[in-house]
């Protein structure tokens, strides 16, 4: 409508006769006033563009923001996954430790899946968040409460299985220690037969202390027999030299000279030097047992 008011003013422009000068300012007032209208709601438009555009604006950083949610709450089902598959192979680990504990382990096992499961859910609610995004609010406060739980369902697992290895690992010890008590008569047969240790040297009224060293000199220790005197002073390594049995030294003797040096009453009480060279110690050490 404004544009035709300009149009018609500029046909009665044209119109008017040359010599007339009051018509021909009064067509031009006409013309300014439209011109002004016509400037006035093209301003108005532009303050209703401006208004639509920055409403748009701040509803595309809405959706930006619930975008970055989003992922945010991606990034840490992922992470929680991630602790969930540790927590997988911590119970498998478990299993082949201890016999005793195979039903709690299984126990765990159903726990781990459990908490899977509840991660699942958990993305899958936050595929929906993405869909709905004015529900947003709601629905991440219910993931960061399944989330939570989860988190604390994984330490439980984690502390049920570090309580199940201190268990094992006791009950392996007590089962070590008996069965070394239960084959000291065994082996000490065994080594006196083979020659192995100075029991071959053993006699009737005579013990030993279990020691086993090289045939040849420098003589060496190779071990001890479990539950024998050597072995219960927990001092001796294999690797070990031989240096002196009761002062006497034993570079310059044969095996069978040293044995019979090791071997004496029973009850009775022997002195032994040896020399630790390997490793990061390097000492003399003086041990003192009593031959059984």
């Amino acid at each position: 409508n404004v544009v035709m008011s300009r149009s018609s003013t500029d046909g009665r422009a044209a119109a008017a006769p040359a010599g007339d000068g009051g018509k021909a300012m009064k067509e031009a007032k006409e013309r300014e006033a439209a011109l002004a209208e016509e400037l006035r709601v093209a301003k108005q438009r532009l303050e209703e563009a401006t208004k639509s555009l920055l409403e748009k604006d701040a509803e595309l950083g809405k959706v930006e923001g619930l975008r970055q949610e989003v992922a945010r709450r991606e990034e840490e089902g992922r992470a929680l996954q991630a602790r969930l598959d540790e927590a997988g192979e911590a119970l498998k680990r478990a299993q082949g430790e201890s016999k005793a504990a195979a039903a709690r382990v299984e126990e765990l096992e159903a726990s781990g899946k459990t908490a899977a499961a509840a991660a699942s859910a958990l993305e899958a609610e936050k595929a929906a968040l993405a869909q709905s995004a004015s529900k947003a609010g709601a629905a991440s406060g219910e993931a960061d409460e399944a989330l939570s739980a989860a988190r604390k369902e994984v330490e439980r697992l984690q502390k049920e299985v570090a309580g199940l290895r201190v268990e094992n690992e006791g009950m392996a010890k007590k089962l070590a220690q008996h069965k070394e008590e239960d084959d000291w008569e065994t082996k000490s047969a065994v080594s006196a037969l083979s020659g192995d240790s100075e029991m071959s040297s053993v006699g009737p009224d005579t013990c030993g202390v279990g020691l086993r060293i090289t045939e040849v000199a420098p003589y060496r220790v190779r071990g001890c027999l479990a539950g024998g005197p050597a072995h219960r002073t927990g001092e001796i390594r294999p690797g070990d030299v031989l240096l002196s049995v009761d002062g006497v030294s034993v570079a310059p003797l044969s095996i069978v000279e040293v044995r019979k040096l090791i071997v004496g009453a029973a009850g009775s009480r022997t002195e032994m030097k040896f020399q630790r060279s390997r490793g990061d110690e390097r000492k003399t050490l003086n041990v003192v047992m009593s031959r059984s």
